[in-house]
């Protein structure tokens, strides 16, 4: 008598194939996300010498709003910090870094009665003289302690942090945080009535996280 011959397979429920397919989707996608996210790494190490002016008194009429140069950034609200004690203050200058020459923008509100030995809270630009590759983010810093009397000849030290919030050109989609130690110069008398002009010095080192939103 002849015997038919069946051949076995393994036979998986539907259930199982279904979640095998859905692990492997979900593998894929976190493979694309992870390559999509995939951050190049930029270090950035300068030194600038800026010149500022301080403002005890509202420009009038007052910019906010409207960008300090043709770039992102924009001058904040003036009022808040003079009505709180402090100066507007506006910097401008350039330097080298290892990213090559950069400008840097700052504008900030120094309050001389916050914290221990006053503080600054505000905003920056740094940008390539071509004006295509910038980034730009909020600024903080503080006094260091200079002594009780300060120094007899208007020189001040100070630290703090630049926060990157974007970017433009090769630095688009950049996030990161330099920390900078500066020293400023002796003030004087500045053009506008109750202001002060002087220069400062940064040295500034961080890091970038470029990454590809695409």
């Amino acid at each position: 008598m002849s015997r038919s011959i069946v051949s076995k397979r393994n036979v998986y429920p539907i259930s199982v194939v279904l979640l095998a397919l859905a692990a492997l989707a979900a593998m894929a996608f976190s493979v694309k996300t992870r390559a999509a996210q995939i951050d190049e790494r930029v270090p950035i190490t300068g030194n600038f010498t800026v010149e500022f002016e301080a403002l005890g008194t509202c420009p009038s009429p007052d910019p906010s709003g409207l960008p300090a140069l043709p770039s992102m950034l924009k001058y904040p609200p003036c009022a808040p910090c003079i009505s709180d004690g402090g100066y507007y203050v506006e910097a401008q200058g350039i330097g080298h870094t290892s990213q090559g020459k950069m400008f840097i923008e700052v504008l900030k509100c120094y309050k001389p009665g916050e914290g221990k030995y006053g503080s600054y809270a505000g905003f920056f630009q740094m940008t390539a003289p071509e004006g295509t590759d910038s980034v730009v983010g909020t600024y903080s810093g503080q006094n260091y302690d200079y002594g009780p009397n300060g120094d007899s000849l208007g020189f001040g030290p100070f630290r703090g942090t630049l926060t990157v919030k974007e970017g433009t050109g090769k630095f688009d989609g950049a996030k990161g945080n330099f920390s900078f130690t500066a020293l400023s110069g002796p003030g004087s008398p500045g053009p506008t009535p109750n202001s002060v002009v002087g220069n400062a010095f940064y040295s500034v080192e961080g890091q970038l996280e470029i990454r590809d939103e695409r």
